[in-house]
């Protein structure tokens, strides 16, 4: 029982250490390669997300504007949205008045 037991626990800590040997190191990867994973990082452990993040700071830190552009929109891109979604939202749910 005992030997089972010690055994089951090597077996997952060599796992858990294989893992982490597998980690991505986003330093290697192209802004354009970075910007293509951004919205796609659900299903990856916290500490690649927290990597990824971190990478990805570091280049919006020191992109040209050209390149902010490029990888981040327009400036007031983002702001469309947010109106678009108050413009669909006003009398349009449920429980509105009618």
């Amino acid at each position: 029982m005992k030997v089972t037991r010690s055994l089951i626990g090597g077996i997952i800590g060599l796992a858990m250490l294989a893992m982490s040997a597998f980690a991505v190191d986003y330093s290697t990867m192209t802004t354009e390669e970075l910007a293509k994973l951004r919205g796609k990082m659900q299903n990856v452990t916290v500490e690649e997300r927290n990597a990824f993040q971190n990478e990805w700071q570091k280049r919006i830190q020191t992109m040209t504007q050209e390149d902010n552009q490029k990888y981040l929109g327009k400036p007031g891109i983002a702001g469309q949205g947010s109106m678009m979604q108050q413009k669909g939202s006003i009398g349009g749910g449920r429980g509105g008045r009618r």
